[in-house]
């Protein structure tokens, strides 16, 4: 894969809902039905309490989104920026 980069991701979120829509196209997404009924915040494979992932997933989010000159990396680089404040 050329031009790609390998990334640790700063936090994986595992959402529980019952259904769920898709979206087809250049990228396809399946997105959760709100309101979800459970939501888990991982790092490292262990569970985080949810005020530390909440507090970890608002600054990945707050981080600014990349130029589209950027190259691609396999994790986006808001979650890059965000983990380097942590």
């Amino acid at each position: 894969m050329t031009g790609l980069t390998m990334v640790q991701v700063a936090i994986f979120v595992a959402v529980m809902a019952v259904g769920q829509s898709l979206r087809w196209g250049m990228n396809p997404t399946i997105r959760p039905k709100r309101p979800y009924r459970a939501v888990e915040y991982l790092r490292h494979g262990v569970r985080l309490a949810d005020a530390e992932g909440e507090r970890i997933s608002a600054a990945i989010l707050s981080a600014p989104l990349p130029s589209p000159t950027q190259p691609h990396v396999l994790a986006s680089p808001r979650m890059r920026i965000a983990a380097e404040k942590l």
